[in-house]
């Protein structure tokens, strides 16, 4: 078995990118909400703006999941670089 070291970088780069998700994620919600108000105030959409509404709860979930990964590797990556010291000097 291989074990592989995560360097300070690639976790830098990996939380970098869960906040790009979580970016992607929270627009999402926002246009499914919009969507769902939009919705309500059309006569005999409701089951359609509930539709939306709940697909807004499922961007905002995936959001926080993602902001909760990036956190995680941010650590990682601050703690990573005082294990391994600075090489980029």
């Amino acid at each position: 078995m291989t074990l592989s070291t995560t360097t300070a970088a690639e976790a830098a780069e990996k939380a970098l990118l869960w906040a790009g998700l979580a970016e992607i994620n929270y627009r999402n919600a926002e246009t499914y909400h919009g969507k769902g108000r939009l919705l309500r105030e059309e006569r005999g959409r409701q089951g359609d703006a509930d539709a939306c509404v709940e697909a807004a709860k499922e961007w905002d979930r995936l959001g926080e999941n993602a902001v909760s990964l990036a956190n995680m590797w941010s650590n990682v990556a601050g703690a990573l670089h005082l294990v391994q010291g600075d090489t980029s000097s």
